[in-house]
């Protein structure tokens, strides 16, 4: 029996002092049926230098349009009947695709085998701690965890995929920056994709000081625009309230924006809220009335204060 092909897709964005890692944490796979795009997003430094440098990898450019569109266009281009996305400063440990394989294996119905990873400082020699969810990792329908976590319990290394089921979903929602890869396992998830779990340390990611993660009112507005495009997909009538959701991402926005001196835009934000959720309209009132006069610090003081006294 033919082994299937996996096709290693790595979009890179001025990344070529960490790409080589991941090229080799490739190479090295005790799995070998594999091929491996580079995307060059529209890099600047010495990308197409680096890849030259590995004759097995596959070279694409594009002008830059950002990492869902390069990721696109690797899968696109993929000829594997699975996929692994791997951002350019990520690695894979060399067991990866081997054991999100035999998992497939024992699993015929998954869509989606996804592991564990540990995340490391920026030269990969440290590691850090690593934040795990409350429960037992999500398996099988795992939609509605997803929507209530508003982040992916995995990175995007951690994931292999069948190559059809990304077809299926039309791939990453390129209008989303920072939230694409949650929204591609929503949607999947809502398309009743099965995922499973291997519970091993496969994937070492990269924590360094330039990604969006780091910046908070960035992450917010692309989260709250990736709830506002939930409404496109299949999602069952009941799992969530829509507006429920979206009134907690803007409430989000607006503590972010005043936190960062923009109380104006925060009050926008504020008053969606209020229109969206009947539950909180007393207190984001009251907020929406201390954002022309105070700190937020000093609003939220006085908010836990009054529900002392009502308490």
């Amino acid at each position: 029996m033919t082994s299937p092909r996996v096709s290693v897709v790595i979009p890179c964005y001025n990344h070529a002092n960490y790409l080589q890692d991941a090229i080799r944490s490739c190479l090295a796979q005790t799995y070998t049926n594999l091929e491996i795009l580079v995307v060059d997003d529209g890099s600047t430094d010495n990308t197409k230098e680096i890849v030259s440098q590995f004759p097995q990898v596959q070279y694409l450019y594009q002008d830059n349009a950002g990492v869902g569109a390069a990721r696109n266009r690797g899968w696109r281009q993929a000829q594997g009947e699975f996929v692994q996305f791997l951002d350019a400063d990520d690695y894979l440990l060399p067991t990866k695709l081997q054991r999100c394989l035999d998992a497939f294996g024992a699993a015929p119905d998954a869509g989606v085998v996804y592991t564990d990873y540990e995340i490391r400082t920026e030269d990969m020699c440290t590691q850090h701690p690593t934040q795990r969810p409350a429960w037992k990792m999500p398996e099988g329908e795992v939609l509605k965890c997803l929507i209530e976590q508003n982040t992916a319990f995995f990175v995007p290394a951690c994931a292999l995929i069948r190559r059809e089921l990304i077809e299926l979903v039309h791939g990453f929602n390129e209008s989303l920056h920072g939230t694409e890869d949650w929204y591609l396992w929503v949607s999947l998830a809502a398309c009743g994709v099965q995922f499973r779990y291997v519970p091993e340390l496969l994937v070492w990611y990269r924590q360094t000081l330039t990604g969006l993660s780091k910046q908070e009112v960035p992450l917010a507005y692309a989260r709250l625009r990736a709830y506002e495009d939930l409404r496109l997909l299949p999602i069952p009538a009941g799992l969530i309230n829509f507006d429920d959701k979206l009134a907690d991402r803007h409430h989000v926005m607006a503590v972010k924006l005043w936190r960062h001196g923009e109380p104006a835009r925060a009050r926008e934000h504020l008053v969606k809220a209020i229109q969206l959720q009947r539950s909180r309209r007393l207190a984001r009132s009251l907020l929406w009335c201390f954002s022309f006069m105070m700190s937020l610090t000093t609003a939220e003081h006085i908010l836990n204060q009054l529900r002392r006294v009502r308490a």
